[in-house]
C-alpha cells in the first residue's frame, strides 16, 4: 500500500446541520479529533444541547496512513448498521481522517424504517461535512541540522522554496543549528541535498 504524504481533516468544528424527515430532526456535527477518547466529552456536550433527543449516533476515523487507520461506527439504539455505518461512509467519501461526525436524532413519532434511517443519517453526515472547512496537513519528518555559514544562504532558499517549517535556530561558531520539519515527499531529496555535504550535519529525530 502506497505511503501518504498528507492527510485531510477539519480546520474547525462544523455544524449544526439540520436534516428533517417525517417529523424527525437529525442534527449533524463534525469535529477534528486526536483519538477516540475525544468523543466522550463531545457527546456529553451535545446531550446538554439536545435534552429531548433519543439517539446520539456517531462514527470516527483516526490514523494518518491507510495501514494505520482505525474507525468505529456507533448506532446508539438505532437498528444495526442504520446510523453509524452511513455516517462513517461519508467520512470515507470525503477522504477524511482524525475526524468524527455525530448525528443527533430527535424522534418525530413516525418510524422511518431501516432504509429511511440509512438515508437520513447519510444525508445529515454529508451535509455537515459539505459545510465544513477542510484542510490538508503535510506529514513531516523532523531533522536536527547543522548548516555551515557557507551553505546557510542556499539552505534557507531551499527552505523557503519548499515552504518547510523550522524552529530553534541557534548560532554556532561554524554556522547554525536548527530543527527542520521536512515533508515526507521531500525526505529523500533533503537527505541527498544536505545529508551528503561534508560541512553539514543532518540527523533524523525519531
Amino acid at each position: 500500500m502506497n505511503k501518504l504524504f498528507s492527510f485531510k481533516t477539519l480546520s474547525a468544528p462544523s455544524g449544526p446541520y439540520l436534516f428533517k424527515e417525517q417529523k424527525s430532526k437529525f442534527w449533524g456535527y463534525a469535529f477534528a479529533i486526536n483519538d477516540a477518547g475525544d468523543l466522550k466529552e463531545l457527546v456529553i456536550e451535545l446531550r446538554k444541547k439536545h435534552p429531548k433527543a433519543r439517539h446520539f449516533c456517531y462514527a470516527w476515523r483516526i490514523g494518518t496512513q491507510p495501514n494505520q487507520y482505525q474507525n468505529k461506527a456507533f448506532d446508539d439504539g438505532e437498528p444495526n448498521f442504520s446510523a453509524g455505518t452511513p455516517i462513517l461512509g461519508q467520512i470515507n467519501a470525503f477522504d477524511l481522517t482524525q475526524t468524527a461526525v455525530i448525528v443527533v436524532r430527535e424522534f418525530g413519532g413516525v418510524k422511518l424504517g431501516v432504509g429511511g434511517l440509512i438515508q437520513a443519517y447519510k444525508e445529515t453526515a454529508q451535509g455537515v461535512l459539505t459545510m465544513a472547512e477542510i484542510r490538508e496537513i503535510r506529514l513531516t519528518q523532523t531533522y536536527k541540522a547543522q548548516i555551515s555559514h557557507g551553505q546557510f544562504q542556499s539552505f534557507m532558499a531551499w527552505i523557503q522554496k519548499n515552504q518547510i517549517d523550522t524552529e530553534q535556530l541557534v548560532p554556532l561558531s561554524l554556522g547554525y543549528e536548527l530543527m527542520v520539519h521536512v515533508p515526507l515527499s521531500l525526505v529523500e531529496d533533503s537527505t541527498k541535498t544536505w545529508g551528503d555535504k561534508k560541512d553539514c550535519f543532518w540527523e533524523p529525530i525519531l
